[in-house]
């Protein structure tokens, strides 16, 4: 949620802990993308099996701050809108690993457990802002997303 690009103390704490979050990806099938957008945040991208796509993130805060928030989301291109629904952030402690994978397990399970229904919030894509070969190239790449699995 930081706006900030990743601080020598971020790359120390992933750095630290790359050995865990890479087992975690594998365990789960999921694809890591390290320092997502030059921040500091690990993303765990997937597909889900009924064609969800989500996301497990690990942020780093200034001053040591680190916590785990989840996204999932349903796109309809051909209507235009997407249904999205997030966890609640939860905050852990960055030299605790069995924290950090704890909170990282559930914010999954969470994602994909949750039933697919009114509590997903529901928002219009503008198709300005999604032409059809925006919307071609995003779907291609979603369907490339490994299946996640608990």
């Amino acid at each position: 949620m930081s706006g900030n690009a990743p601080s020598k103390e971020a790359y120390l704490f992933f750095e630290r802990n790359d050995g865990v979050l890479q087992e975690f990806a594998k365990q789960h099938n999921l694809m890591v993308e390290s320092f997502y957008r030059n921040q500091p945040v690990w993303r765990f991208m997937f597909r889900r099996w009924d064609g969800g796509i989500g996301h497990t993130d690990l942020h780093w805060e200034p001053g040591g701050n680190v916590f785990v928030t989840g996204n999932l989301h349903f796109d309809d291109f051909a209507r235009l809108v997407r249904q999205i629904r997030s966890s609640a952030p939860i905050e852990i402690s960055p030299k605790d690993v069995d924290s950090i994978m704890g909170a990282l397990e559930s914010t999954l399970a969470q994602l994909l457990l949750w039933p697919r229904d009114a509590s997903f919030k529901t928002v219009s894509m503008p198709a300005d802002l999604w032409p059809p070969h925006i919307r071609e190239r995003l779907q291609s790449s979603m369907e490339r997303l490994p299946t996640a699995k608990l």
